[in-house]
C-alpha cells in the first residue's frame, strides 16, 4: 500500500537553492525509515490539541477544498514558529507538511537571496532557514539567534529581499494556497517591516514536550527490548532528564546514537546509567583515569556531601539519580539530583528551592572539611559550586528581593528595593554582603547537618570508594541500612 508523504527531491540549480519534498512512497522500506525517525516519532506523540496540531489541522482541510482566498488568509501566508531550537524546524517541517499533504520547499538561510517562488497550484509551504535576512539588528551571540550567521550577503541585498519577500505574500501569495514559513527563537527577531498584518502575521508557539514525551518517544524510537528492565522502571526520571538536557534534535540524536553504541559494544541493553553518564559526562568515548586511594576517598568524601544534603534536604526526601567518581575530563566527580539549580533558576523556584540548592552546592566543601579536616580541603575542588552558590545568593538578594527575616509573622519588607539594570557601587555593596552574611550562616547549617549524619556520610563515601558509581537504588539501600535516624539541626 503506498502512502502519501513528501520524500525528497534536489531542485536542479547552481548553487543549490532549496531542497523540494513532494510524491508518493513506493519503497516500503523508505515509509518504515520515514515513519520511525526520531522527529517523526516525536511528533506523533505531540497533542493533536496543541496550536501546532491545529494549525496542521486548518492547513489540510484548506488543501482539501477548492482554493478559498478568505480561508487561506485566514490560516496565514507567513507564518513564525517559536521555538528554543529554530534550526530544529526543519526536520520538523516534513511532518507538517506530510500532514497537511503540502508540498515543501525547504530553503537554506544562504540561498534565500535565489528564493524558487511556487509556480503552479499545488498547495506549497516555503519554508525559509533562519538566518540574517530575518533582521539586520540581530544580536551577535548565536545562543540568543539560534541559527548561524552568514555573511555571504551584504544589508542592501537582504534588505532588497525582505522587500521581495513582502511582495510576494502580499501580491502573487494571495492568489495561491501558499504558507512561508520561518523559525526563531522570539518573534520579535523578524524584521518590523514583515512582521505586520498581511505578511509574517501569525505567530505559533511549538510545544515544550513534557517529560512523558521525551521518555516514550525514546522508547517508541529505539523499541522496548533495547532497554533492561531498570531502566523502564525509572522512565518517569528518564522524561524529567531528556526534557532538562536534551530538548532539542540534535543534540537528542547524538545521545540516542551514544546509547546504541555503547550497548552494541558491551553486547548488552541500554541501562538508566548510560542515560545519566551521558548526561553528565557527554558523549565523548575517553578512558576514565584512576584515582590514588588518598585522592579517591577525598573525592568520594566530597561528593557523598553534596550527594547526603540532596537527599536530607529534599521534600519529599529524594536521593541522587546518580553519584559517581573517577577522572573524565576535567571532572573528578558528580553527583546527579532530581533537581539541580540550572532547572530552579531556570523556572519560578521559590526562596525554599534556591536555598535548597545553595545548601547543596555547599556540601561538598562542609563535607571536607568535617572528614578530612581543613589542611587537607581541596583548593579547586568546589571552586565552581562557590561560584554557583554565590551567583544564586546575588540573585535572592539583588533581583528577587529576599529578605533573612526567619519569622512568619514579620513581613519581608526590609529588601524590597531590588536592583533595576546595573547595580550601582552602594547596591552591589549592600547586595554582596546580604550575599557573603547568607551564605555563611548556610554553611554552618550544612555542616552541621553533615556533622550529626557523619555515620551516613561515612557510609556513602565507602560505598563511592569501592563501586565508583551509585545509582538511585544503591543510595537508597545505604540509607535504609543505616540503623541512626537522620538528624537535622535547628535553624539558627
Amino acid at each position: 500500500m503506498s502512502q502519501e508523504i513528501h520524500i525528497p527531491k534536489l531542485i536542479a540549480t547552481q548553487p543549490v537553492a532549496a531542497v523540494a519534498y513532494s510524491g508518493v512512497i513506493k519503497d516500503e522500506k523508505d515509509a518504515a525509515l520515514m515513519a520511525n525517525d526520531s522527529c517523526s516519532i516525536i511528533w506523533r506523540r505531540i497533542p493533536e490539541t496543541s496550536v501546532i496540531k491545529r494549525w496542521v489541522k486548518e492547513l489540510a482541510e484548506a488543501t482539501a477544498q477548492p482554493f478559498n482566498e478568505n480561508d487561506w488568509a485566514m490560516i496565514g501566508h507567513g507564518v513564525v514558529i517559536e521555538h528554543h531550537e529554530p534550526m530544529d524546524l526543519s526536520a520538523y517541517m516534513l511532518c507538517i507538511a506530510e500532514a497537511a499533504n503540502m508540498d515543501l520547499i525547504h530553503v537554506p538561510a544562504d540561498n534565500v537571496l535565489s528564493l524558487p517562488m511556487p509556480d503552479g497550484d499545488r498547495p506549497t509551504i516555503l519554508f525559509l532557514e533562519p538566518g540574517q535576512w530575518v533582521s539586520p539588528h540581530l544580536d551577535d551571540d548565536e545562543d540568543d539567534r539560534g541559527f548561524p550567521v552568514s555573511d555571504r550577503h551584504d544589508e542592501d541585498s537582504l534588505a532588497g529581499f525582505r522587500k521581495s519577500l513582502a511582495k510576494f505574500i502580499e501580491i502573487d501569495g494571495l492568489r495561491k494556497p501558499v504558507v512561508i514559513v520561518t523559525a526563531l527563537k522570539k518573534s520579535h527577531q523578524l524584521d518590523a517591516s514583515l512582521r505586520t498584518s498581511g505578511l509574517f502575521d501569525r505567530k505559533i508557539m511549538f510545544p515544550a514536550l513534557d517529560p512523558e514525551t521525551h521518555a516514550f518517544a525514546l522508547v517508541d524510537e529505539l523499541g522496548k527490548e533495547a532497554f533492561d528492565e531498570c531502566f523502564h522502571e525509572q522512565l518517569a526520571n528518564v522524561g524529567l532528564l531528556l526534557k532538562d538536557s536534551y530538548p532539542g534534535l540534535r543534540r537528542r540524536g547524538l545521545m540516542v546514537q551514544w546509547l546504541r553504541r555503547r550497548a552494541w559494544q558491551e553486547k548488552r541493553k541500554i541501562r538508566f546509567r548510560d542515560l545519566a553518564e551521558s548526561i553528565v559526562y557527554g558523549t565523548t568515548e575517553e578512558d576514565i583515569s584512576p584515582l590514588d586511594q588518598e585522592k579517591l576517598h577525598g573525592v568520594a568524601v566530597h561528593e557523598a556531601g553534596h550527594a547526603l544534603v540532596c537527599y536530607l534536604e529534599s521534600e519529599p526526601k529524594q536521593a541522587p539519580l546518580y553519584s559517581a567518581v573517577g577522572v573524565r575530563g576535567e571532572m573528578m566527580g558528580v553527583v546527579l539530583g532530581q533537581t539541580g539549580v540550572k532547572d530552579l533558576l531556570a523556572v519560578d523556584p521559590s526562596f525554599k528551592d534556591i536555598i535548597y540548592s545553595i545548601r547543596v552546592l555547599l556540601a561538598g566543601r562542609a563535607a571536607e572539611q568535617l572528614v578530612l579536616g581543613i589542611p587537607n580541603v581541596s583548593a579547586k575542588g568546589s571552586s565552581s559550586d562557590l561560584k554557583e552558590a554565590m551567583q544564586a545568593a546575588i540573585r535572592l538578594f539583588g533581583r528577587w528581593g529576599y529578605a533573612t527575616e526567619s519569622s512568619a509573622d514579620e513581613p519581608l519588607s526590609s529588601n524590597l528595593a531590588v536592583v533595576i539594570g546595573e547595580p550601582s557601587p552602594s547596591e552591589y555593596a549592600h547586595v554582596e554582603r546580604l550575599a557573603r552574611e547568607f551564605l555563611d550562616r548556610e554553611y554552618k547549617y550544612v555542616y552541621d547537618l553533615l556533622r550529626k549524619n557523619r555515620i551516613l556520610l561515612d557510609k556513602i563515601t565507602t560505598g563511592l570508594c569501592n563501586q565508583g558509581i551509585l545509582l538511585q537504588q544503591d543510595f537508597e539501600s545505604i540509607v535504609e541500612s543505616d540503623s541512626h535516624a537522620w538528624r537535622r539541626p535547628k535553624v539558627a
